[in-house]
């Protein structure tokens, strides 16, 4: 299924490729993030996890309110609170996903703040190791991101700040149930901006 979802991933942007390459621009964006995270284990009750990420990536602009993004991090969780004397253990992650974007304005502005909401969806995976431990494991989640984005009405300033609510089901093997649920700030720079974006 991820294979699948890759080369259909791919497959989709290539070919849009000939049909817009005049309106295409590439960003860069950096997004930090808060989280909690629901477990659970077949043998222990439900648990909530804290956790910290932050990400790099690229994103590719393909139409003014659609793209397409790459983008790696690191991801820490930490261990739960005790619950009848159960602790689930803490882990850190690397993780890398594809993802496409959807937006639309908010409503028509009459300042120089342009508001835009939209979705994110896509699909990561995770290379973690549970904490002072070096037990390693591997984890594909399905992302869900809802956000809403800010940028300038000069088509010429070239930086979007985003809201987001990342969304995160994970398909732990060692895990029953495993989602996540936050709140983030990203940082969108496009230094090669072109003034169809904001039209």
């Amino acid at each position: 299924m991820p294979k699948q979802f890759i080369s259909f991933f791919f497959f989709f942007v290539i070919s849009y490729f000939p049909l817009c390459g005049k309106n295409l621009s590439i960003a860069q964006f950096t997004t930090a993030a808060m989280n909690f995270n629901i477990v659970k284990d077949s043998r222990f009750p439900t648990a909530v996890q804290t956790g910290e990420r932050i990400s790099w990536g690229a994103q590719l602009n393909i139409f003014e309110n659609f793209a397409a993004s790459i983008s790696g991090g690191l991801n820490r969780v930490h261990a739960s609170f005790p619950v009848e004397g159960i602790i689930y253990r803490g882990h850190g992650n690397i993780t890398g996903g594809l993802y496409l974007d959807g937006k639309i304005q908010f409503l028509p502005h009459t300042g120089s703040v342009v508001v835009w909401w939209g979705i994110r969806v896509g699909g990561e995976g995770n290379f973690s190791q549970y904490s002072l431990t070096r037990l390693y494991f591997f984890y594909p989640a399905l992302a869900l991101d809802p956000f809403i984005e800010f940028s300038h009405a000069d088509k010429n300033v070239p930086w979007r700040i985003r809201l987001t609510f990342p969304l995160r089901y994970n398909f732990r093997r060692d895990m029953v149930f495993s989602f996540s649920a936050g709140i983030g700030l990203s940082l969108i720079s496009n230094p090669f901006a072109r003034g169809w974006e904001y039209d």
